[in-house]
């Protein structure tokens, strides 16, 4: 998203606070030198060496009325605030929201024209969740499962399945899509390897959401080493998936036999 569409954003939605990281950050230096749209606090995460000269420029801003937060001052604002009765120490009422109260304005990419601003409310999220539960709640188990976020966070699919998660009491793991396969990452220096540790076998997740192209990529990754492999272990594996497909739309699910061949055939691509 640049720096246009998220100008158009702040001054359609008047946020009162604005996250960024170290990749956004000099988006958001920038707009807040030219006009500060009368947002109260730039809450922002990275190490300094990645984030301090658009802290920098932050602070310099002329007639600055934001506040600028790092978010770990903000969780240690919170843990010490939670040794108290927060409700009297911190003088903030709790207010629980009502159905039709907006909790999210979900902007389009804009690849059509401006960006269109959805209103969700709590409803809306809650049915969302709620339809997600029905689907799939009964799978999970929340001490075993952890799931994997690569999505844009602002993405409504993820922002759905992020909620629906931490709803079920799941780990929850951040990643790229760009890092998802060990032969996108570069490996540690030193380290002799030819490529690094990828998100899906550093996390080892056991619930994923996804789009075609992420299926394609993966797809694409274990075809690429299994094209390193003999020629009768390659037509072992391929029979195999045939196999075992074929028994799946035959039974509706995996049994015994897919199990078998799993672990007889396809035990370092599950190691995923």
């Amino acid at each position: 998203m640049d720096g246009n569409t998220i100008r158009y954003i702040l001054n359609q939605a008047e946020p009162k606070a604005i996250f960024a990281d170290a990749n956004t950050l000099p988006v958001v230096a920038e707009l807040m030198r030219r006009n500060s749209h009368d947002v109260k606090a730039v809450i922002y995460t990275g190490q300094d060496s990645e984030v301090s000269e658009h802290i920098n420029s932050l602070e310099k801003v002329e007639g600055r009325s934001f506040e600028i937060v790092h978010i770990d001052e903000l969780k240690a604002k919170r843990r010490s605030s939670s040794e108290g009765d927060s409700h009297t120490k911190d003088g903030v009422e709790t207010l629980y929201p009502q159905s039709d109260d907006v909790a999210c304005v979900m902007y389009t990419s804009g690849s059509t024209g401006e960006p269109k601003g959805v209103l969700l409310t709590h409803g809306n999220l809650m049915a969302a969740i709620g339809s997600a539960a029905a689907m799939v709640g009964n799978i999970l188990n929340k001490d075993e499962d952890i799931a994997i976020s690569y999505l844009p966070l602002a993405h409504v699919l993820e922002f759905v399945i992020s909620h629906f998660v931490v709803s079920m009491g799941c780990r929850l793991g951040f990643a790229r899509a760009r890092t998802l396969m060990d032969d996108a990452v570069v490996p540690t220096a030193g380290s002799g390897q030819t490529k690094g540790i990828g998100d899906l076998k550093a996390l080892k997740p056991t619930l994923m959401a996804g789009v075609p192209t992420i299926w394609e990529r993966i797809r694409k990754g274990i075809l690429k080493e299994v094209s390193k492999l003999s020629f009768p272990v390659r037509q072992l594996f391929f029979a195999a998936l045939n196999a075992k497909w074929g028994i799946v739309q035959i039974t509706g699910s995996e049994n015994i036999v897919t199990s078998a061949i799993d672990y007889m055939v396809f035990k370092q691509a599950r190691e995923l």
